[in-house]
This record gives structure tokens, C-alpha cells and sequence, in this order.
């Protein structure tokens, strides 16, 4: 089973969105997790969130979380 799969979320139960992207199967797991846990109120991937860092060498990097739960 390809772990690289993209491809759409329709419907999300507990997310803003009437659809979210995946990059992985893992992501959609995740996804299909966060909608069927009933401690989970609300998530989404499209949040747009960026936190900086500055990484050994000195250099400015971005990271991105895959979600906000």
C-alpha cells in the first residue's frame, strides 16, 4: 500500500471546511480519527500557521503543523 497517496477529504465532520487535502495515507488516517474521537471538537489542516526557528547553523526555518486539533 502506497504511503504517498494525495488526494481530498470531503466532509469533514469536525473541521471548518466542507474539504481538506492530504499528502499521505497517514494524514487521511489521522483525519478520519480526529472526525470519529469524541474528545476531538474541532481540527483542520488549512490553519495556516507557521513557527519559526533558527536551526544550528544559524538559518531561518519554518515549520508547519501537518494539524491544529
Amino acid at each position: 500500500m502506497p504511503i504517498s497517496k494525495h488526494d481530498i477529504y470531503w466532509n469533514p465532520q469536525k473541521s471548518p471546511y466542507n474539504f481538506e487535502r492530504y499528502d499521505s495515507q497517514l494524514e487521511m488516517w489521522m483525519m478520519e480519527k480526529f472526525d470519529s474521537d469524541p474528545t476531538v471538537v474541532k481540527w483542520m489542516k488549512r490553519h495556516g500557521i507557521t513557527i519559526p526557528w533558527v536551526d544550528v547553523q544559524k538559518h531561518m526555518r519554518r515549520y508547519c503543523p501537518d494539524f491544529i486539533v
